[in-house]
């Protein structure tokens, strides 16, 4: 693909992610996830084996929460790098196409796995935190171990997913 050939910078090309990004989202918010799950069952002591109809659907919701919340930040920070640093001149690579469109797709890799990589962190932080803020203070009312979890663990990935949507909005302001 030719730089050269993108007339119109109308069309955003890192809102849709494919189906395989998704998936690697997906995959990689169980990590945080089954972290807070090993915290419950070290700490509160939380049977997992008696409880798995309520463990499971919160560990795929907040799995899917941060899954979204992964995408939208790392879209906010790509564009962010965008506005900062600029793509190689076609100037600085005088009768040499191939390495100039080389040193394009290099400058947007780096962008990408530069921004998926800060998007994940940050996420993760957001969703450890909360969680865990929200396990300790649920946990000083008398609800069930896995209420409490299952609470804490959607309640951490929606405050991840949330600050994504408003640094999202923030973006196009």
């Amino acid at each position: 693909m030719d730089f050269d050939d993108l007339s119109s910078l109308d069309y955003d090309y890192g809102r849709k992610a494919s189906f395989g990004r998704r998936l690697i989202y997906f995959l990689v918010a169980l990590i945080p996830s089954l972290l807070i799950l090993a915290l419950f069952m070290q700490v509160r002591g939380l049977p997992v084996e008696k409880y798995p109809i309520i463990l499971a659907p919160a560990i795929v919701a907040a799995m899917v929460f941060l899954s979204l919340a992964y995408h939208n930040l790392a879209f906010v920070r790509s564009a962010q790098i965008h506005k900062k640093y600029s793509a190689p001149t076609k100037s600085m690579f005088r009768n040499k196409p191939d390495e100039w469109n080389a040193a394009c797709f290099q400058f947007e890799a780096t962008i990408k796995s530069s921004s998926v990589m800060y998007s994940i962190a940050y996420n993760n932080a957001i969703y450890l935190f909360a969680a865990v803020a929200l396990a300790l203070n649920i946990g000083r009312i008398s609800i069930p171990e896995p209420i409490n979890f299952a609470i804490s663990c959607v309640g951490g990935a929606a405050a991840a997913y949330g600050n994504s949507l408003s640094a999202r909005k923030l973006s196009y302001a």
